[in-house]
């Protein structure tokens, strides 16, 4: 037979929330989703959140800047996927547009051209068109601006 766990108290809710803040970076509603799953109510999640935003623990400039870099970084995003992605957080568009501004332009180019490259090594496309409009939907879907991809794309050698 299970044993029933006893519901969390809202200081213990606290506590556990603060110990993962301290770790990792995350977006106040995310502290507030787990709060809840925790067993707090949502006025007891918002002012969990609110005390962790208060003695910063969360911070969200923090957050969409550690995002940004990640994404960028490690999944080789582009700008208007991260910011749809810091958009669904409900993370404040000003931060978003500040944090987005941080990738330095050229490695953000650099980023694209190596992406293109690669994917387009991998398509057994040979009609230059439908080979361009393949390598642009891929970019897009990536997060990189058309006009950028575009541009790199017309700079590569013909297939």
């Amino acid at each position: 037979m299970q044993k029933m766990k006893k519901p969390l108290s809202t200081q213990e809710i606290y506590q556990k929330l603060s110990c993962q803040c301290s770790v990792c970076e995350y977006a106040p509603i995310d502290i507030k989703r787990k709060a809840m799953l925790l067993g707090a109510s949502a006025d007891a999640a918002d002012s969990i959140t609110d005390r962790l935003v208060d003695e910063n623990f969360i911070n969200e400039q923090r957050y969409a800047q550690a995002f940004v870099h990640d994404k960028f970084s490690l999944n080789r995003w582009g700008k208007n996927k991260i910011a749809a992605a810091l958009h669904q957080k409900h993370i404040t568009p000003s931060l978003v547009t500040q944090a987005i501004e941080l990738i330095d332009p050229d490695e953000y180019q650099t980023t694209l051209k190596e992406l293109l490259i690669a994917k387009s090594q991998g398509l057994q496309e040979s009609d230059r068109s439908k080979h361009t409009r393949k390598l642009l939907a891929f970019a897009v879907s990536r997060g990189f601006e058309s006009h950028l991809a575009l541009r790199l794309i017309d700079d590569m050698p013909q297939p």
